[in-house]
């Protein structure tokens, strides 16, 4: 009976301490350098084990080697093996000194480790392992390529008279006749005023009397000269009489000449102008003439763009109404307006049918030189540090980058940005969740998966 009990007792004891063990209590100590008292729950080394995790620094040879005979701890499918027995399998095979110096028992548990025919495979999944477990962060990533663009600016304008041109009076008098009606279209030499001429005609024939007589005494002393009875100094003296009469009728003739004025330039009758019996004064205006051939698009263009605007730049002008007019950039500002900060852009367009009017609105399209640019999913937009506007890259050892960008314009679902380079590994998922200079697992983008999908539906037909 004692007997018996004593087997009871003895298999209680061995069940407590085998459940002890399951539950990951039992501890063992002892270290590649020494004896330590580091406790390293049985059940946790199991599953590092078993994961392939457990590394040399973290346990024991003595401990993994216990690990391995463990029958509760035998790594699945018999392909994981630690990293770190790698170079003593090696030891093994070349027989170095770090292989003779083990003992016996480590020799024979190193002999069973080091068999297994799937150890290259087990350690690429151990490294895969150590990977995640240094957490190496997966995301997806899809290669762009900058492509040639041509891209046009917009901006809001109006139009303006390529010049608006007072003809002026070059005399003074009462206006007697008007010759023109206002929006009248007027040519180079058109009579558009007359001023009466008051007493501008009597003071012409006096004029000519004065030369008359002047030319008749001249050409007399002229004769007398030749006779002797004349001195030098009186000729001299009615040749300059003779010379003031003629000046004095050539500006008595230029002053009838000048009541009336004649247009100078080509364009359409616009305010300001004068009435019948107004009063002009010497540079006072008979008419205003608008020249709408060629005509102005004018459009104000932001210190951001002004830059990418030249001469000579072609230009799409439309109106309200729908009408279409072409033209280019015959001037920008070098100076911003103070209040808005923009810069006056200019645009010439032929307007020989006169269909466009002097202050319009008018949709400006700048046609801008021909550029690589990169489509870039919006979602993959991010900030840097510095507040800068970018995507998250890749390069080819799949450590993180940023890359800024100036985003142009909007195309669908897609963003239209310049940048640096020409090509472009760009994170796609996941790019709020890493860092520049971070290493992560690139994987490519759904958009890409979808792509490929689809040129493989067509290929197959």
């Amino acid at each position: 009976m004692q007997r018996i009990i004593s087997i009871g007792v003895a298999l209680l004891l061995a069940g407590g301490l085998a459940l002890w063990m399951f539950t990951g209590n039992v501890v063992i100590s002892g270290s590649e350098t020494g004896s330590s008292e580091r406790p390293l729950p049985i059940a946790n080394l199991c599953e590092q084990y078993k994961a392939g995790t457990l590394k040399k620094s973290e346990a024991s040879f003595i401990e993994r080697t216990m690990l391995g005979f463990s029958f509760f701890c035998k790594p699945d499918e018999e392909v994981q093996i630690s990293e770190a027995f790698a170079p003593l399998c090696l030891a093994k095979e070349e027989e170095s000194p770090e292989f003779v110096d083990l003992t016996d028992v480590e020799k024979n548990a190193l002999e069973q480790i080091c068999a297994q025919e799937n150890k290259n495979v087990a350690l690429a999944y151990q490294l895969e392992e150590e990977q995640k477990e240094k957490g190496l962060f997966q995301v997806q990533v899809l290669d762009v390529i900058a492509q040639e663009r041509t891209q046009t600016l917009s901006a809001r304008g109006k139009t303006e008279s390529n010049a608006k041109i007072a003809v002026r009076a070059e005399t003074t008098g009462v206006v007697e006749k008007i010759h023109f009606e206002k929006g009248q279209f007027i040519e180079v030499g058109d009579l558009l005023c007359t001023i009466e001429p008051a007493a501008r005609q009597s003071q012409l024939t006096q004029a000519e009397a004065t030369l008359d007589q002047a030319t008749f005494d001249y050409n007399n002393a002229k004769i007398l000269f030749e006779k002797g009875h004349v001195t030098q100094s009186r000729i001299q003296q009615l040749r300059s009489a003779f010379d003031a009469a003629k000046a004095q009728v050539k500006n008595a003739n230029i002053e009838i000449n000048r009541l009336n004025i004649h247009s100078k330039t080509r364009g359409i009758v616009s305010d300001p102008s004068v009435e019948i019996g107004d009063l002009l004064s010497a540079g006072s205006a008979c008419a205003t003439i608008v020249q709408n051939d060629p005509i102005l698009a004018v459009a104000q263009i932001s210190e951001q763009n002004i830059e990418l605007l030249q001469i000579g730049t072609k230009a799409s002008v439309t109106l309200l109404n729908g009408m279409e007019k072409q033209g280019e950039i015959s001037y920008i500002s070098t100076e911003s307006d103070p209040a808005t900060r923009t810069f006056r852009v200019e645009v010439k367009i032929d307007n020989q049918d006169l269909s466009l009017k002097d202050g319009q609105t008018a949709q400006v399209e700048l046609m801008l030189p021909t550029f690589k640019a990169f489509q870039i999913p919006p979602d993959a937009l991010t900030l840097n540090e510095q507040g800068q506007i970018g995507v998250k890259t890749v390069n080819a050892d799949d450590i993180v980058g940023f890359e800024a960008l100036k985003i142009i314009s909007e195309d669908g679902d897609k963003v239209w940005a310049l940048g640096n380079q020409n090509i472009l590994q760009i994170i796609t998922l996941g790019q709020d969740y890493v860092i520049s200079g971070e290493k992560i697992i690139p994987t490519p983008s759904q958009i890409e998966a979808d792509a490929e999908t689809k040129k493989a539906a067509i290929t197959n037909g």
